[in-house]
């Protein structure tokens, strides 16, 4: 049987005695909500034990179930908030699938020499005075090293030969070499050494033989020793303004007397005054600039001696110019407008029989020293739609290789938000870069070379992007180290440091080729009878030949997949929107037994709550007669 909720209410009541019954003035709406609510708790709603609460038959047994009610209602809420909370922090998860398909999109390839300006090119280039001075450095005298003394020097534990300067360099003491362990025994007075220290007669009065605390023996050298032959390098700071000077008076005069011009003086000058061994601090003042590049770069033909794909020769073939390696060229590049006249190549079958064959050359005699460090070529494998960046992609081919690189297919796929930051393709980011397709390296640049403008007002050639068309630039002066070079370290300090940010994401969507790479040595005997029957004519009535190059320079590379399986790497979110409505609802039936039909019945009782709140007043509502039991 129903109880009535009512009339355990208590509250404060004014009663009047009127024909023997107790008449309570308190207002029938409020009566009457009470008695909807208790109704709606003890017989309407379906959570488990909320009943008991309100229709247990004592105070104690109500007592205990509203007690467990509170309990199970604060671990259902710190569990609902705990599943928010790890839902709110958006994890996710890289998955790996692989798929096979019948055909694959071609990448374009670029290649470029490591020869920034050809010596053909040099009169044109401004850069005469560089074969001057090579000129005039191989006809001076040459003095000879004691083949003694050089060997003493190497054997020597204090000391060692510097090969650039060709001079003997020798430590003050046995413990500044590498032949001490410096935490081993060490103390203010003794070092623990090799053993070759104590049998060197160079080191006998500074090192000797002692037992250690296993009872074997050690070298220990003395701290307070100076080796009779010491002798340090010269210690040369980093050059300010332009580095010409030669602080040996003879030497400068010596460097005047070889009658050269200015300019190759100057080269001399600062190549003598370089602070590292290869003189690349000295780069900035005698590498060409963008413009002499752009102009005078390797030409095509210099360059690349032939170029198939599969059994077609190579069409459609960009010039593309980089700061950095002057001109490169680009097989099967469409640029991000792909129009129908230069569609993609697309590889029907993998193997190398049906892929991308050059061969190329880097000659020697080609070059101006200066001005190529390395011999060969670069290769860089890219989207057909992007521009490479060929100073961070790519792979070095040197003279006389036959390379084959294999390709495998791999692109991946991030989240956004609320998951994650990405840039997608064309997307106009904060710092006003925009690159379809988005490419991080280049937006990073493109940030770096944006503050040095705002900052030196020209562009620094560093952090300039290839281009297919040059355009005019006001580009920094870097052989002026006073002002533009102090401009440009500030900004790559704050850089550094994180006071200049260029908030630039991975990309949302990024397509990249895993290559494979291995090398044979190309036969120049195969490549001299082919020449020569190639080249095989009538000339003055006899049969005769061409005479192949003594300098054998070629090169080769192909470029194919190995096979068509493609790889996508997807960005999955681990907590989906279905699985936080499926932990939250676990929730709510593990601790209350609630669940979606609880929530129609509480917005059930809302409206006929609101429907008793809205009700027209009756003339007697401040009139009800009850029966009080127990008052």
């Amino acid at each position: 049987m129903k109880q009535n909720f009512g009339k355990r209410v208590f509250k404060k009541k004014i009663l009047r005695k009127k024909n023997g019954e107790f008449i309570s003035r308190r207002p029938k709406r409020e009566s009457e909500q009470l008695n909807l609510l208790g109704d709606f708790i003890a017989n309407r709603l379906s959570a488990a034990g909320v009943s008991h609460a309100v229709k247990a038959p004592s105070p104690l047994r109500r007592a205990f179930w509203l007690l467990i009610v509170l309990l199970m209602g604060m671990g259902m809420a710190y569990m609902t908030y705990r599943v928010l909370q790890e839902y709110l922090a958006y994890p996710t998860v890289m998955r790996s699938k692989i798929f096979a398909v019948k055909d694959l999109e071609f990448p374009a390839v670029t290649v470029c020499s490591l020869n920034l300006v050809p010596k053909l090119f040099a009169k044109e280039a401004g850069l005469e005075y560089m074969e001057e001075l090579e000129r005039v450095l191989d006809s001076l005298p040459l003095y000879n090293i004691s083949s003694i003394e050089k060997t003493r020097c190497l054997k020597d534990p204090l000391c060692y030969w510097s090969w650039f300067a060709d001079e003997c360099f020798c430590s003050k003491n046995p413990c500044e070499t590498l032949y001490c362990y410096p935490d081993l025994n060490k103390s203010d007075e003794v070092c623990a050494c090799s053993m070759l220290l104590c049998q060197w007669n160079g080191t006998s009065d500074a090192c000797l033989i002692a037992q250690d605390h296993t009872g074997g023996v050690q070298c220990l050298c003395k701290y307070s020793f100076e080796y009779p032959l010491h002798r340090s390098p010269p210690e040369r700071k980093p050059c300010e303004g332009p580095c010409n000077t030669i602080e040996q008076p003879e030497l400068r005069e010596a460097i005047d007397s070889l009658q050269t011009s200015a300019d190759a003086s100057v080269l001399l000058k600062r190549l003598k005054a370089s602070t590292t061994d290869d003189v690349r601090d000295m780069e900035r003042f005698y590498i060409p600039g963008v413009d002499v590049t752009n102009n005078y770069g390797m030409p095509y033909d210099n360059l690349i001696l032939s170029c198939s794909y599969g059994p077609e020769p190579c069409r459609d073939i960009v010039t593309l110019y980089s700061p950095t390696y002057g001109k490169c060229y680009m097989f099967n590049y469409v640029g991000d407008s792909n129009d129908k006249d230069t569609p993609v190549k697309i590889a029907k079958q993998p193997g190398r029989m049906h892929g991308l064959q050059l061969y190329l050359q880097a000659r020697k005699q080609d070059t101006l020293p200066l001005l190529s460090k390395d011999l060969g070529v670069r290769i860089v494998v890219h989207d057909p739609r992007s521009i490479p960046i060929a100073s961070e992609n790519g792979i070095d081919i040197r003279p006389r290789d036959m390379a084959s690189i294999s390709l495998e297919y791999l692109e991946i796929n991030r989240l956004g938000q609320p998951w994650g930051i990405c840039a997608a393709d064309g997307q106009v980011l904060p710092n006003n870069y925009s690159g379809n397709p988005y490419i991080q390296s280049e937006c990073e640049s493109f940030c770096i070379n944006e503050e040095i403008f705002r900052r030196c007002h020209c562009y620094h050639p560093r952090y300039l992007s290839a281009v297919v068309a040059p355009r005019p630039k006001i580009i920094c002066a870097t052989n002026d180290s006073n002002s533009v070079d102090r401009c440009f370290l500030s900004v790559v300090h704050d850089t550094d440091n994180g006071t200049v940010e260029c908030n630039c994401p991975p990309a949302c969507r990024e397509k990249t080729y895993q290559l494979t790479t291995s090398a044979s040595q190309l036969n120049p005997d195969f490549f001299r009878i082919v020449k020569k029957a190639k080249s095989l004519k009538t000339k003055d009535g006899r049969v005769s030949v061409t005479n192949s190059d003594v300098d054998f320079s070629l090169m080769g590379v192909q470029i194919f997949y190995n096979s068509f399986f493609i790889s996508h790497v997807n960005e999955t979110a681990i907590y989906s929107w279905e699985s936080l409505i499926a932990n939250i609802g676990g929730n709510m039936g593990l601790f209350l037994g609630l669940s979606l039909v609880t929530i129609v019945e509480v917005f059930e009782f809302v409206v006929d709550l609101v429907k008793k709140l809205i009700a027209p007043k009756n003339k007697d509502a401040f009139k009800s007669k009850i029966n009080v039991e127990n008052f």
